[in-house]
């Protein structure tokens, strides 16, 4: 049995289709990713995919008449003649595709660079491309949650091998906490990362000196070993660079570093080599001196919802056939929904195209469409939970019906959620489906902040 065949299983004997989150656990747990694995991966919190796969192993449990968890779930189930009774079920929808570029998958992971239903916004990527080519540029792109940066990156990354750069790539999410806590120990992980990507042998102990500092040693790595190794531009990209705005000690000294080094390819040509792409949630949460910033040099690309026009080419890739003025009509109506969200108007997307929902069930806000987006909606709240400070804006927000001035700080956080845009420099709720749910989550005090 494979993966495909268990989950048809499990719907098949539910009477109701796998939660996408739960979908996703499932998938994952088959590959052997642990629960750390899947919380960087989907964006989630550790403990919160525990408590939702527990729900998943007890159905396994009870399908197969023995104890299921994630250690022997392919022991019991990926078998060539499986004892369990054989499956009572089609797909639910058959999705023609020519190549494995067309196929139709769950949104939640990045979009392949072949992928054809990824949706360029001219100028955006044009301006990457070119920005790249720059000696010592430096590009910053904003956006909040599951808006496409990703993708985005992948595409630039992507360009940058096809006029044969070289590349890095430092994800943020996959650092210890414990590097937080000491800037040595974080620069040397951060320049054996860069080395070993690379393929370059590790040199680390020979150019660091504790007598000259970590940023000097660093420096110098970089001046002395790194950029005369390689004999082609390097971009360097950083994804989830708010990461480390909650690190004090890390986040002015980091960043500083890379605003000297974008400075010193203005001046010495072997800097001119390296091309920084940070990529990051929130636009300024942490206030950086403007002369030792990296976000106000370079190129700033701030990714947008999707417009009505990017909605409705989407729909008809996903063959949903909106075209003219009804198809127009229909992707505003999503449009109002979701804000043109990427992610959420993806997911709408998924479940249209399954014939699990309708556009008028969309446009009225009906109960499936809080089935259709539980748990992302779920995961804000368990944020918003764990955040006390920002519940009470949120509230004025939502519950005043207007927008509201509101501590920059406190800002920057919702907006990096979605949960909130700037409109004439006042907070405004982003959409519709954000209104209805948390306004009613508020309205009877049933969002309470976990101690």
């Amino acid at each position: 049995m494979n993966i495909e065949e268990l989950i048809d299983l499990i719907n098949s004997r539910r009477g109701v289709r796998l939660t996408p989150l739960k979908e996703k656990i499932l998938r994952s747990a088959w590959k052997g990713y642990t629960y750390p694995d899947m919380a960087d991966k989907f964006y989630y919190n550790e403990a919160y995919l525990k408590n939702l796969s527990t729900e998943i192993w007890n159905d396994l449990s009870i399908i197969s008449g023995k104890v299921i968890t994630k250690n022997n779930l392919r022991l019991e189930f990926d078998k060539e003649e499986s004892e369990i009774l054989p499956l009572e079920c089609n797909r639910l929808f058959n999705f023609r595709v020519a190549d494995e570029n067309d196929i139709f998958e769950f949104p939640g992971s990045p979009i392949s660079i072949n992928c054809r239903f990824y949706v360029e916004r001219p100028p955006l990527e044009n301006l990457a491309y070119y920005e790249i080519r720059k000696p010592g540029s430096v590009i910053s792109i904003h956006a909040p949650l599951k808006m496409g940066k990703s993708s985005l990156l992948i595409r630039i990354l992507n360009q940058a091998h096809q006029i044969s750069y070289r590349t890095v790539t430092i994800d943020l999410k996959t650092i210890d906490n414990v590097l937080f806590q000491d800037l040595d120990k974080f620069l040397r992980w951060f320049c054996v990362n860069v080395t070993r990507q690379l393929k370059l042998p590790n040199r680390i102990d020979e150019y660091w000196d504790d007598l000259l500092g970590s940023k000097v040693n660093c420096t110098q790595y970089f001046q002395d070993y790194i950029l005369p190794s390689v004999h082609r531009p390097i971009v360097l990209a950083f994804n989830e660079f708010n990461k480390i705005f909650n690190q004090n000690l890390i986040v002015h000294e980091f960043s500083s570093l890379l605003r000297f080094w974008h400075e010193q390819s203005k001046e010495f040509p072997r800097w001119k080599k390296l091309r920084l792409v940070i990529v990051n949630s929130i636009k300024n949460f942490v206030p950086l001196d403007p002369n030792q910033s990296p976000f106000n040099v370079g190129l700033p690309l701030e990714i947008l919802p999707f417009t009505v026009e990017q909605i409705q080419d989407l729909a008809n890739l996903y063959e949903l056939d909106w075209i003219g003025e009804r198809g127009k009509n229909n992707a505003q109506i999503l449009l109002e929904l979701v804000n043109g969200h990427p992610y959420l108007v993806r997911l709408a997307f998924y479940y249209l195209v399954t014939n699990q929902i309708s556009l008028d069930e969309l446009e009225k806000l009906s109960g499936s469409v809080l089935y259709v987006y539980q748990d992302y909606l779920k995961a804000l709240l368990f944020i918003l939970q764990r955040n006390p400070l920002l519940l009470a804006p949120l509230r004025e927000i939502l519950l005043g019906r207007k927008p509201l001035d509101i501590d920059s700080a406190i800002a920057y956080q919702l907006e990096s959620l979605g949960l909130i845009e700037f409109r004439e420099n006042r907070a405004t709720i982003s959409c519709r489906l954000y209104q209805y749910y948390f306004g009613q989550k508020l309205a009877r005090d049933r969002l309470e902040v976990h101690k």
